[in-house]
């Protein structure tokens, strides 16, 4: 998602020390602004924004002054422009790049060429196209002889359901018009899918770090007594390997 980002030093710049706090607040304000999904205007706040707060005009007269914003028109509407705004932000055809690959690497998840790791500790069980990337994945469990959780869990773990990319009024119309409500529902359904993408990605690193980390690992039970916890998905070792580590 993109973000609009304050350093943590920003408190104690000259420039925005110098504008005092009210204009710091518009300055922020209007940084979410510029970096919502529906504007992406790389560091431009038009005037009319501006002056929705209260005295937004004459706190932006104080971010010119201090050098912090600059006077500029856009397509005829009169704004103002963040000063060395990529130096910090991510662009806007940076921030769609990356949009873009999350799609590309959902849409791999989806189709089952892409897995969480190498050994195939996840395999694609799920009905076809599924949404939820977690519904099509089966966790297999390694036997432990303490008597832990073992054998197989099937869609686990499980995330929420994706939020329909359409508004309730468009829903399934595939040749529906234009709509602001249903710009806002696609935008929050690829959240989801960047999210859970990143999920499935963190689960395969980690049971993967956890193969090759004999603390991970002891000398009974099947795939070298590797132990994935049915709930969170992430690699244990098993509870008599743990007793024996703490005894010794």
């Amino acid at each position: 998602m993109p973000d609009f980002r304050v350093s943590d030093t920003a408190s104690e710049h000259p420039k925005l020390r110098a504008a005092g706090l009210a204009a710091f607040g518009l300055w922020a304000a209007a940084g979410s602004w510029c970096m919502n999904p529906a504007h992406l205007t790389d560091g431009w706040v038009p005037l009319y924004y501006v002056q929705s707060w209260s005295s937004g005009k004459k706190l932006a007269k104080k971010l010119v002054e201090v050098g912090l914003w600059s006077e500029e028109t856009r397509d005829s509407t009169p704004g103002f422009r963040y000063h060395d705004w990529t130096d910090i932000q991510r662009s806007r055809s940076s921030i769609e790049d990356e949009k873009r690959k999350a799609r590309d690497r959902m849409a791999r998840v989806r189709s089952g060429s892409v897995r969480a790791n190498k050994e195939r500790t996840f395999d694609r069980t799920g009905p076809e196209g599924s949404a939820n990337v977690h519904d099509s994945l089966t966790l297999t469990l390694t036997h432990t002889p303490s008597g832990d959780l073992g054998g197989e869990v099937t869609n686990a773990p499980r995330g929420f359901e994706r939020p329909p990319a359409q508004c309730p009024r468009h829903r399934g119309n595939p040749n529906a018009p234009a709509c602001g409500a249903c710009a806002d529902a696609r935008r929050s359904a690829e959240s989801w899918d960047d999210r859970e993408v990143q999920r499935a990605e963190e689960i395969g690193r980690e049971i993967d770090q956890a193969r090759t980390d004999p603390r991970m690992r002891c000398s009974h039970g099947a795939d070298g007594g590797l132990y994935i916890h049915p709930v969170s998905g992430k690699s244990a070792t098993c509870a008599h390997c743990r007793r024996a580590q703490e005894a010794s």
